[in-house]
């Protein structure tokens, strides 16, 4: 069950060898379904895009989605997004070697919409850069048994809201950071520690905040039964279900010879 699920288990981040005739398909599967992400190695004979559309289709994903943020953004609004440094744009995480907060994929998006992204490695930075990955789901089903007060206050649907450090885009958008969806599973959009957030407590609810956000800060901390950092290689694809676990990003320092690159792509539809 992803909920109870042990990031600090061995086989957590092993990586799972997918052909081109999808042999490793099913094991990559069981991975997602017991941790919520999982890693793929590709074969190296495709365009990044080439191969983040095969496993979609694989893995019955469907067409990849633009977030609201960049609809209508010509740097952005791209199905396939190169992250890496670039300095004609002025994105405040693709294009920096910055450290990125605990988030979601999906800035704008209702809670659960973006339910699957992929991150394909075309070349790691020379230092840093891990990409990091947090159970926070299982964090706050821990909490709701040890703190029912805390855990119920990130419910509520003025909780969190999530705004635009984008220059030039004055958006945001409010919602809870947990809830469940049609059929009872809950879901969540936990982010933390960046400009983009905005926590919007009732006078009633400050206390009970301020201990929630101290537990999520303290299972985060380091990596442990909650949180793994993944470093990726080239041929790497990191799936990750993005209703359901939190990521962060690492500062890293480039070989501008060889500069960082990843290709992401985000999806709409639930993994089967």
């Amino acid at each position: 069950m992803l909920g109870m699920s042990d990031y600090s288990a061995p086989d957590a981040a092993e990586r799972v060898a997918v052909s081109e005739d999808a042999d490793g398909l099913e094991e990559l599967l069981e991975k997602l379904r017991r941790f919520g992400f999982a890693v793929a190695t590709l074969p190296l004979t495709s365009e990044p895009s080439v191969l983040l559309e095969r496993m979609a289709t694989w893995m019955k994903l469907g067409d990849p989605y633009v977030p609201m943020l960049y609809q209508g953004d010509d740097r952005y609004a791209k199905r396939y997004v190169d992250i890496r440094p670039n300095r004609a744009e002025d994105h405040p995480s693709f294009s920096t070697g910055a450290a990125q907060n605990w988030h979601i994929d999906g800035l704008l998006e209702p809670l659960g919409t973006i339910k699957t992204s992929l991150l394909y490695c075309v070349q790691p930075a020379a230092a840093g850069g891990r990409t990091i990955v947090f159970n926070s789901r299982r964090a706050f089903t821990e909490l709701m048994i040890e703190d029912p007060e805390a855990a119920k206050v990130l419910l509520k649907p003025y909780i969190l809201t999530r705004v635009s450090t984008l220059p030039g885009v004055t958006a945001e958008a409010t919602g809870p950071v947990f809830g469940y969806d049609d059929d009872g599973e809950l879901i969540g959009r936990y982010a933390e520690g960046g400009d983009t957030e905005r926590w919007c407590p009732a006078e009633e609810d400050h206390e009970a905040l301020k201990r929630a956000r101290a537990y999520f800060a303290a299972c985060c901390e380091a990596d442990g039964p909650l949180r793994r950092a993944i470093g990726l290689v080239p041929g790497d694809c990191l799936i990750i279900r993005n209703h359901w676990v939190s990521h962060a990003r690492e500062a890293f320092v480039d070989d501008m010879r060889r500069p960082r690159h990843l290709v992401r792509s985000l999806y709409l539809n639930e993994l089967p």
